[in-house]
């Protein structure tokens, strides 16, 4: 749909701008776009106004200027829709939903529509209050200590010791969360690490399969990123899918799962670990209940967003923190950088900076060791103080990227709002594009019918080899043997597409194309492995 607004040559905007003509546009976890993908989605917005469409946008954690500066927008459009068509009438049918109630207003300006969104979220607030007082705090939160590490001298010291802190901390989780299996005695929880980027990723998962053995327990270790071949994530995903259910309160669905089944089974320490290492696509529209978590910052709304995952399912109040936040994220821990570390995913930029590193300082620890919830998202404070608290500079920036009316120029939602003319040229998606940082290469595994064996190969010419082009290596099996047996879900490519062939019926080749497709950033070198994707070397 963004090429409607996106395309400033060549006629690709004509499809999308077509089926807008004729659909409404829902957009999904909104906030979840931050920088220019932001300014982009309201270029969107703005034209299923013009097109006198219905917009919804729905999220946990709409920041109330988000949703302010998207309403400008779109009452922008909607204007020039009326006009037009030469109707009468200013006033736009606005309603707000969550799980508690509901409420529909018409509104005729920015300043109605603020007051009735911050009168929505004051009773959301109240609501959520009231139901943690009645039913206790589902998702609490602590801060684990990383001091020490930064006086360490390199990077690669210091990363080493941060997943030893995390290992720790998985072990410290697992004490407090974990839960008996019937069948066998043993100990088990399922937990998520959630980290900022796919090679740390990655890392962080080699990290723990070759540490998955401990005293008096074995970790059974996935990790889950954007980087990985399109049918073994689809497989990941179902997987995950089934076995991180709680809709009846309880765990018996998961253990009951013939792979987690044969996991514990054949566990011979009195405690088993099952680990999901991800980045923030965990984050987004997934339906799985964990019972702790672990979190390198790079956000207050991920922090917030990845909490929702932990008990998603169960109503009951947890006795202690569920939630463990790294002090530092792996950015800080570099001692020659001195840019913004709480960034991509994250608010931090040259043009607004934090003043320190350290999330100690950044967030109400008092707050957070009570309860881990929205309210800090959906309101703002009276005072902000956005070089001091990580939850206000994103207010701040979201102020300043959508709703600051003074701002009139091609690189700003105001710039593209009457009677400025910035929107009759390719200006304003040029010094804010959609996507801007995907400058990425489409590849495929091939596997064809009678070659020898599969190899990978780019989508614009899917008969040339890209390993030796793109520097791509595979792990050795000596390496593979290592760690297998700490694996959680193993997957393999040629099994895998065996199966779809056999399943759906269409040629080796067919499938391959299709199902075997990876997006890999700039050109390489690259190390692969069916079981962590494609890491950046």
């Amino acid at each position: 749909m963004m090429l409607a607004t996106e395309v400033v040559r060549g006629g690709k905007w004509m499809l999308p701008f077509l089926r807008l003509m004729s659909s409404d546009l829902v957009i999904d976890e909104i906030d979840d776009f931050s920088d220019s993908d932001s300014i982009a989605i309201g270029r969107l917005i703005h034209l299923a106004g013009v097109l006198g469409r219905k917009v919804l946008i729905s999220s946990a954690t709409i920041p109330p200027d988000m949703a302010t500066g998207y309403y400008r927008l779109y009452q922008d459009g909607y204007k020039q829709y009326l006009n037009f068509h030469e109707l009468s009438g200013t006033q736009i049918a606005c309603g707000w939903f969550d799980e508690f109630r509901s409420a529909v207003v018409s509104i005729d300006s920015t300043e109605s529509f603020s007051k009735s969104h911050e009168k929505f979220c004051i009773k959301r607030i109240e609501n959520i209050m009231d139901f943690e007082r009645l039913h206790g705090a589902r998702r609490k939160g602590a801060i684990v200590k990383c001091e020490d590490i930064i006086t360490l001298s390199g990077y690669e010291e210091r990363k080493q010791a941060y997943f030893e802190r995390i290992l720790d901390e998985i072990k410290n989780q697992h004490t407090m969360q974990r839960y008996r299996d019937r069948e066998t005695g043993k100990e088990i929880s399922f937990g998520c690490v959630r980290v900022a980027h796919i090679n740390e990723c990655i890392e962080l998962f080699g990290f723990l399969s070759e540490r998955g053995e401990l005293p008096d327990s074995e970790l059974r270790v996935m990790p889950y990123h954007s980087r990985q071949i399109l049918l073994l994530r689809s497989l990941q995903e179902k997987h995950l899918d089934q076995v991180l259910r709680c809709k009846d309160g309880s765990r018996e669905q998961a253990l009951s799962h013939p792979i987690i089944r044969n996991h514990i089974s054949h566990c011979s320490k009195p405690n088993i670990i099952f680990v999901l290492v991800c980045t923030p696509v965990e984050e987004i529209g997934r339906d799985h209940d964990f019972d702790w978590a672990i979190v390198e910052p790079s956000s207050y709304r991920s922090i917030i967003q990845l909490a929702g995952r932990v008990r998603r399912h169960r109503k009951e109040h947890c006795a202690n923190p569920n939630i463990s936040i790294m002090q530092y994220n792996i950015r800080a821990l570099n001692p020659t950088w001195n840019g913004p570390v709480f960034t991509r995913p994250g608010y931090e930029s040259y043009s607004y900076r934090l003043n320190s590193k350290d999330i100690e300082e950044l967030v109400n620890v008092h707050q957070i060791s009570e309860s881990i919830n929205s309210c800090p998202r959906i309101s703002v404070p009276l005072h902000l103080q956005p070089e001091s608290q990580l939850q206000d500079i994103e207010h701040f920036v979201i102020k300043k990227q959508l709703n600051d009316s003074t701002q009139k120029g091609p690189e700003s939602p105001g710039g593209w709002m009457q009677p400025s003319i910035w929107s009759l040229t390719g200006i304003p998606q040029r010094l804010a594009p959609f996507r801007q940082d995907t400058q990425k290469t489409t590849m495929f595994i091939r596997m064809f019918d009678g070659e020898s064996r599969p190899f990978f190969a780019l989508e614009d010419s899917p008969n040339q080899s890209a390993e030796k082009v793109f520097g791509i290596k595979t792990v050795s099996e000596a390496e593979r043997q290592g760690v297998r047996k700490y694996l959680w879900l193993e997957r393999d490519y040629e099994d895998a597409m065996i199966d779809l062939h056999e399943k759906v019926g269409s040629s080796f080749k067919e499938c391959s194309i299709i199902f075997g497709e990876i997006e890999v950033p700039g050109e390489g070198p690259f190390l692969y492995w069916d079981q962590f994707g494609m890491k950046s070397m």
